[in-house]
């Protein structure tokens, strides 16, 4: 940790030039071939009082774990614009191993988009690239934020301060500016 701390890490455009290198890429699958595999899958280990195995909520368990596995995307189904949750965990994976981060928040759907995407729970997840974060604040309601990250005076996080597009969206460079301060609870 402190020598991660000392060194300034490369941004994730020229850690991502360094994927182009076959090497560079090899070495970023076999890391995500050892970590993620062939993807999480869910095992529940639940027992009933009496000690043996409450084999009707393992298999309530699985099922749901199947129907969230490829619909946990907020943009939407594999090839209609989202990914499996697998696909999810590379992702995230892919972009801490790049840039050194991976932030992601679960969001709320109204119960009309949970029936449209035929969704188990009422939730999705959102993957938000850290370069998303915006630098260019330093304090807010009297905390320290540091690279976009808010924190109190005991170093605990409090909020994330988002720029509202990708540094190299052209929406960003002619659109809103405006940051988006998202709490950790969010």
């Amino acid at each position: 940790p402190a020598v991660k701390n000392a060194v300034n890490p490369a941004t994730a455009t020229e850690l991502a030039k360094a994927v182009v290198v076959p090497s560079a890429k090899k070495i970023v699958r076999q890391i995500e071939a050892k970590v993620i595999g062939k993807g999480m899958g869910l095992e529940s280990l639940a027992t009933r009082r009496d000690g043996s195995p409450h084999l009707e909520f393992r298999k309530r368990a699985k099922e749901l774990w199947s129907a969230l596995g490829r619909r946990f995307d907020y943009r939407g189904l594999p090839g209609k614009g989202g990914q499996s949750f697998n696909d999810l965990a590379k992702t995230a994976l892919r972009a801490t191993i790049l840039s050194g981060n991976s932030l992601n928040r679960t969001r709320p759907v109204s119960p009309a988009r949970q029936s449209q995407r035929q969704l188990p729970i009422p939730l999705v997840l959102q993957l938000i690239d850290a370069q998303r974060l915006d630098a260019s604040v330093f304090e807010h309601d009297g905390n320290q934020v540091y690279r976009g990250v808010e924190m109190n005076d005991d170093g605990v996080r409090l909020a994330y301060h988002l720029m509202p597009y990708h540094p190299s969206d052209p929406r960003g460079v002619y659109g809103e500016r405006e940051t988006q301060r998202l709490t950790v609870a969010q």
